[in-house]
C-alpha cells in the first residue's frame, strides 16, 4: 500500500497508543517514539505482516499532531 496514511489511537484493551492504517483494519508496527494520540502520518509504504498486521516501510512524515497522552 503506497503512500499510506496512519493514525495514532489509544487502545483501551492494551492500555497503550497504537498505529492503525486509515481506511483499513489491523495494527501497524510503528516506531514508539512517534506515537502521539491523534497524530497522523504518511509513510512511503505499508507491507502486510503476520496475522493481519502491517509494517511501516520507508520515510515517515508527520501530517498533524493533536494532543499527547
Amino acid at each position: 500500500m503506497p503512500n499510506a496514511k496512519i493514525e495514532i489511537v489509544y487502545d483501551p484493551n492494551k492500555n497503550k497508543l497504537r498505529a492503525k492504517p486509515v481506511g483499513h483494519t489491523g495494527w501497524i508496527r510503528f516506531p514508539k517514539h512517534l506515537r502521539v494520540e491523534g497524530a497522523e502520518y504518511v509513510c512511503d509504504e505499508l507491507r502486510e505482516g503476520k496475522a493481519g498486521s502491517w509494517i511501516a516501510v520507508g520515510e515517515i512524515h508527520e501530517v498533524s499532531k493533536r494532543n499527547s497522552r
